[in-house]
């Protein structure tokens, strides 16, 4: 299913800014490149960012 990144975005891992019910990660504070702003499923937008 095709994707849509935006590859130079940076973004720093935070416990508010997770979509998960789960609001823990190994991952806090970690500086990410990288960010997926549309996701398809057979033709339909099924996430947005």
């Amino acid at each position: 299913d095709p994707r849509l990144v935006e590859i130079d975005d940076r973004e720093i891992v935070s416990e508010g800014g997770l979509r998960s019910r789960s609001k823990n990660t190994c991952f806090e504070g970690a500086r990410l490149q990288g960010k997926v702003l549309r996701t398809v499923v057979a033709g339909r937008t099924v996430f947005s960012a």
